[in-house]
């Protein structure tokens, strides 16, 4: 007796999710998909995957600004804050659409904070624009390597 309530209490809030889902659906997304604009970015359209060589190069300048923010090395922090910015103010460039995501008053507080010296405020602005782009990576990242990077 009790398992023919639970069954159907289930079914009732299934039933209510999807009725919200169908009712909300011009709001409601279950899977978030990148900007057409990013398809010209990778092949076939584009013959050396610029947005993907671009994504590589942000990691490895994250890494390299952490990493000489630890080491208090503003020399090298400098350089490689400035390929950061470039390349970062760069993606919207590549995809307007999400202009809006970029995180661009913190990428000028990093920047700000490195030709400071200011290694601690370096590191908390690195962590915040690392916050920033995971939270775009969360949504985005598998979808796209699905639809532009499999046969």
């Amino acid at each position: 007796m009790r398992w023919r309530y639970f069954i159907i209490l289930q079914t009732i809030i299934l039933l209510v999710a999807t009725g919200l889902v169908y009712k909300h659906q011009d709001k409601a997304k279950l899977i978030k998909t990148p900007p057409i604009e990013l398809a010209k970015w990778y092949k076939p359209e584009n013959k050396r995957q610029v947005w993907l060589h671009t994504m590589f190069k942000l990691r490895r300048e994250m890494q390299a600004v952490e990493f000489y923010a630890q080491q208090q090395d503003a020399k090298h922090m400098q350089m490689w804050t400035k390929q950061l910015a470039e390349h970062y103010l760069k993606i919207a460039d590549m995809v307007p659409a999400w202009q809006k995501k970029l995180t661009i008053n913190t990428m000028e507080d990093l920047k700000f904070a490195s030709e400071q010296q200011d290694f601690s405020s370096v590191l908390i602005k690195h962590k915040a624009l690392q916050k920033s782009c995971d939270s775009c990576h969360d949504d985005y990242q598998a979808i796209t390597a699905l639809t532009y990077r499999t046969p």
